[in-house]
């Protein structure tokens, strides 16, 4: 239409993402890089106005959730260590008021404490539950009780191991418990595999709807993470 004027087309580098919610997004790049940390060769950090999710994060300046650095003119505060949809970002907010800071840092440190100690507790209430499922008798002479104890086994070995992923970055002396606990997927895996194929040629199972309904154990014989 005439009399209207045109926007000045942007080079490539001055180009940015927006967001479903409309504000401005912002990925590290050669010409823009994080102000956190830096980063340059690739796109993993990101920013909009409230918010910074550094891929490399704390470590870059040592800092701990609830500490403040100064980045784009104004002081941000470290919200958390585990966030983005890989787990792997730190997330920084605005710093408006030191009030507001001290009080994110209370319930950090309150929430980080309680990741750690349900982790240990985790551990401890499934460790007699794995050593049960892989001293079972043969498979004839079991009970469905010992049955479905070696799927929830499984089961929960799986969820321990995503915790301890998270809970080591706060502590870093669970990741010792890592090991073990993959190598207890891994055993109590074969230990499922080989009573799958007993249901399957012995019992008749078919389906696999039917071989999971017969493999829940009562509820006494899982671990209750709800609780813990």
């Amino acid at each position: 239409c005439r009399g209207m004027k045109k926007a000045p087309a942007r080079a490539p580098w001055e180009k940015r993402f927006t967001s479903h919610h409309g504000a401005r997004l912002h990925y590290s790049s050669k010409q823009n890089p994080c102000p956190i940390c830096s980063r340059t060769k690739d796109g993993d950090c990101r920013w909009g106005a409230e918010w910074i999710a550094c891929h490399t994060g704390a470590e870059a300046n040592d800092l701990r959730p609830g500490q403040t650095i100064e980045a784009l003119g104004q002081n941000w505060y470290l919200s958390r260590t585990n966030g983005g949809h890989s787990g792997a970002s730190h997330i920084y907010r605005p710093h408006r008021s030191g009030q507001r800071q001290s009080q994110h840092r209370s319930k950090c440190n309150t929430n980080t404490l309680a990741m750690v100690a349900t982790c240990r507790r985790f551990y401890a209430l499934l460790r007699p539950h794995v050593h049960a499922g892989l001293r079972l008798p043969i498979w004839e002479h079991c009970s469905p009780m010992e049955l479905g104890l070696v799927a929830n086994t499984y089961t929960s070995i799986q969820q321990l191991i995503h915790r301890l992923q998270e809970a080591r970055r706060i502590d870093p002396t669970l990741a010792r418990l890592l090991p073990i606990a993959r190598h207890w997927l891994k055993a109590m895996g074969y230990q499922l595999a080989d009573l799958q194929r007993f249901q399957r040629h012995y019992l008749g199972y078919r389906r696999a709807g039917d071989e999971h309904h017969q493999t829940q154990a009562p509820h006494c014989c899982r671990v209750d993470t709800a609780r813990l």
